[in-house]
């Protein structure tokens, strides 16, 4: 939901297609990436005189806790993860929602549509969300706008700016890099994630930087993946004192249709 920040190099392994966060193009391993490359066409695969079919996909992430840009969402409570997601050419809209497990509640309900094109190595793409806070105490709704891309190259670089228009008046953005490779039938792989902002709720810096490592199998038509992650911190611009973000370690296992 920021600003691009400096670029940075970074190990994390995230999933195999698809967190409330998809997978981008070229790669299976990736989950809080760049999310427009899942369903985007090729430039060449496009057919104007033909209807595109629609397309269903879900996935479901249970995680130890709830980390948006490095921020504990969830108190430390354990969280569980739906998305679905609805795809007819190169325009999707899906539903992701947040269900704390300590308190039984949901506690996070994101509505998104975005629209995905994929060029040669390179995926772009862009929309809008509309996000709720069911069961939250004092936290206003938001809309953001947001751009995305990925690229298929070496370390799979990935960028994303979120723009909020309404409660949080600001930027946040994620860069990342990663790499993966196949064992036999196991996929496994590293990457990152540095997470900025640009007076999102009144805060400019860099909130932390996500290295994690994932491995995943596909069976029965489903990708199973588990990811271990550690978030680094370190005081920066406006991320001192207590308003900076403390480190740890966090797991997630992850199930998602193909």
């Amino acid at each position: 939901m920021t600003m691009l920040r400096p670029t940075i190099l970074g190990i994390a392994c995230l999933w195999i297609s698809g967190l409330g966060s998809p997978a981008f193009a070229g790669s299976t391993l990736y989950s809080d990436s760049v999310s427009i490359a899942r369903d985007a066409p090729e430039a060449d695969d496009l057919d104007f005189d033909e209807s595109p079919e629609p397309q269903v996909s879900w996935s479901a992430t249970y995680a130890s806790r709830y980390s948006f840009q490095g921020f504990d969402y969830s108190d430390g409570h354990p969280v569980l993860q739906p998305e679905v997601t609805g795809t007819m050419g190169v325009v999707s809209m899906s539903l992701w929602g947040n269900l704390d497990q300590i308190e039984g509640e949901m506690t996070e309900v994101d509505a998104t549509v975005r629209a995905g094109w994929t060029v040669n190595a390179l995926t772009v793409g862009g929309g809008y969300a509309n996000i709720q806070y069911p069961n939250r105490v004092g936290w206003s709704p938001t809309q953001e706008l947001f751009t995305e891309i990925a690229a298929d190259l070496p370390l799979a670089p990935t960028a994303e700016i979120h723009w909020d228009v309404d409660a949080a008046h600001g930027l946040y953005g994620t860069v990342g890099l990663g790499a993966e490779r196949s064992f036999g039938g196991v996929t496994c792989g590293l990457g990152s994630h540095l997470y900025a902002q640009n007076k999102y709720y009144g805060l400019t810096g860099i909130s932390g930087l996500e290295t994690s490592i994932a491995a995943g199998v596909s069976w029965r038509g489903i990708a199973w993946q588990g990811e271990l992650a550690r978030l680094w911190t370190w005081e920066n611009g406006d991320f001192r004192s207590v308003q900076q973000i403390a480190g740890g370690w966090l797991f997630r296992f992850m199930l998602s249709s193909q």
